[in-house]
């Protein structure tokens, strides 16, 4: 009868731990289930650019992708760089 209980303790503290980790969290999209979902994927430990900084030319944008992925979608004005055969040389010629 006790591990009932306890798994259900369990289960509320994770609940409780997400739900407190999302009021914290930076809010990124109007969706609050999945915005509570990056809350959990996303650590911020990296700088974040928007679109607008992206579309002024204030960044590069490098794709990593195979060649494939790149040729089916990308971002406007991305340089392919590779994954498996990655060389900052094609770099030079964009």
């Amino acid at each position: 009868m006790r591990y009932p209980i306890i798994l259900g303790m369990v289960v509320l503290g994770v609940l409780l731990f997400l739900w407190e980790r999302h009021r914290h969290a930076p809010t990124h999209v109007s969706d609050t289930a999945y915005d509570l979902l990056l809350s959990t994927l996303l650590s911020h430990s990296v700088p974040e650019v928007s679109v607008d900084q992206i579309q002024s030319g204030q960044y590069r944008v490098l794709d990593a992708r195979t060649y494939r992925e790149f040729e089916v979608s990308h971002i406007a004005g991305a340089t392919w760089v590779g994954y498996d055969d990655f060389d900052l040389a094609r770099l030079v010629g964009n």
